[in-house]
């Protein structure tokens, strides 16, 4: 049922999240629940003192803004789906095929955090990845663009509904350069919408 209201009611809406990269995008699979892990992942002191808007308009769903993430949720029980969405900027510090053995280090960390960290859990309770899939033209060696999203697809189950209670988005904690994460949501509470941001990274749905 989650996945049909996936597919129903959030992704065909994050359609230009994925349209915006026409490159290939190179694909990642994690099929085993992994142990959730701490921890503060940083993108190597890139800092952002502007937002910028490359061939969309500014506020909507899947633009690729600088400082601005997606991310849409169906929840059902204990159980999740989520898409999202982000500049590569945020997460890495730059948007080209990685070029040194740093910026390489810093992919595989990013993909690897995607993998394994599930991006929302309970205030007061943990959800575990069951599985995900994390993409970005990023990682395809022939990728000559200069500006890339990393997008992911998780599939979670938590410790507690997330539906009527707070949820803590620690995506944002995690990589602070996310100014701003447009937020959508669809399951048992109903649907709803809201923008967090550093100052506030959690949300009622």
């Amino acid at each position: 049922m989650r996945a049909a209201l996936v597919v129903t009611g959030l992704i065909l809406t994050a359609s230009g999240a994925l349209a915006h990269n026409d490159h290939g995008h190179h694909h990642h699979s994690h099929g085993e629940a992994q142990q959730e892990k701490k921890g503060h992942h940083g993108n190597g002191g890139h800092s952002h003192d502007h937002k910028h808007d490359h061939d969309h308009d500014e506020g909507s769903l899947g633009a690729h803004v600088h400082g601005q993430a997606n991310l849409q949720l169906a929840l059902e029980g204990t159980g999740v789906d989520l898409f999202f969405s982000s500049p590569a900027v945020n997460l890495l510090g730059f948007e080209h095929r990685p070029e040194t053995d740093a910026q390489k280090e810093a992919l595989d960390k990013a993909m690897n955090y995607f993998r394994e960290m599930a991006l929302v859990h309970p205030a007061n309770g943990d959800c575990q990845v069951v599985s995900a899939t994390v993409e970005t033209p990023l990682a395809d060696a022939d990728f000559e663009g200069s500006h890339g999203d990393i997008t992911v697809s998780q599939t979670l189950e938590c410790s507690s509904a997330l539906a009527g209670s707070r949820v803590q988005a620690n995506v944002m904690t995690d990589w602070p350069d996310i100014e701003s994460l447009q937020l959508q949501w669809l399951g048992d509470g109903g649907q709803g919408s809201q923008e967090l941001t550093q100052g506030q990274q959690q949300f009622r749905p």
